[in-house]
C-alpha cells in the first residue's frame, strides 16, 4: 500500500511540476511558410499572434453580408469573386479567399452541398 502511495504522490508531484513550468512559459514563437491554395508559398507573409494583427471578423461577417445582398448573383463562383474583390478594396488584404456552399442544392444527386472557393491576390503595394 505504501508503494502505491507513494507512487501516486510522485505523479501528483510530477503533474503539478509539468503544470507549474507550462505556466511559467511567457514567451514563444510561431515560425511557417504561408501557402496559397495552390501550395506556392506566400512570399513576405507575416503570421503573428497578436490581436492587432488581426481584422475584426464581426465586421468582416457583417460587410460580407452586406456586400452579397447589393445584388443578385446566378453562381456561387460570381458572388464568391465579387466578395473577394470586395474585402480586398475595404480591408486591402494581399490576398483573400472566399468560399461559399449552398445547402441541399436543387440537383438529381443525393449530395448535401456543393461549394466554390476563389482566391485572389489584391494589387502590390
Amino acid at each position: 500500500m505504501r508503494k502505491v502511495l507513494m507512487f501516486v504522490f510522485a505523479m501528483c508531484l510530477s503533474l503539478f511540476a509539468v503544470g507549474a513550468m507550462a505556466q511559467t512559459a511567457t514567451t514563444g514563437a510561431i515560425e511557417g511558410t504561408v501557402l496559397d491554395p495552390n501550395g506556392a508559398v506566400v512570399p513576405n507573409a507575416t503570421v503573428t499572434d497578436e490581436v492587432e494583427d488581426t481584422i475584426d471578423y464581426a465586421d468582416v461577417c457583417q460587410q460580407v453580408a452586406l456586400a452579397a445582398s447589393e445584388r443578385s448573383f446566378k453562381t456561387l463562383e460570381a458572388l464568391c469573386s465579387y466578395v473577394a474583390d470586395w474585402l480586398i478594396s475595404r480591408y486591402g488584404a494581399s490576398a483573400v479567399s472566399v468560399r461559399a456552399a449552398k445547402p441541399e442544392p436543387p440537383i438529381p444527386l443525393p449530395v448535401e452541398e456543393v461549394a466554390v472557393e476563389v482566391w485572389k491576390e489584391g494589387r502590390p503595394d
